[in-house]
């Protein structure tokens, strides 16, 4: 049997979130419309072409990991 290959991350943002633990972020984000957040862009990524155009998409998909819950059993 083959081995997994390991991914390793690099994180090129960070979330910042009105809410400070997991399990106060509502359920029904709709019902929330005031509750807004950001993300500030690291380094190399943090310039206009990284976003350019981007107000053309309704969506995007954002993959993150919970840093503060790590050792708690949360994302590896």
């Amino acid at each position: 049997m083959s081995q997994i290959p390991k991914i390793t991350l690099h994180p090129i943002g960070i979330v910042n979130s009105p809410y400070k633990e997991k399990f106060a972020i509502p359920r029904q984000p709709g019902l929330v419309n005031a509750a807004k957040g950001t993300i500030t862009l690291l380094n190399e990524v943090n310039n206009i072409d990284s976003v350019r155009e981007l107000e053309q998409f309704s969506h995007i998909w954002l993959l993150f990991i919970f840093h503060g819950t790590q050792n708690q059993g949360g994302n590896p």
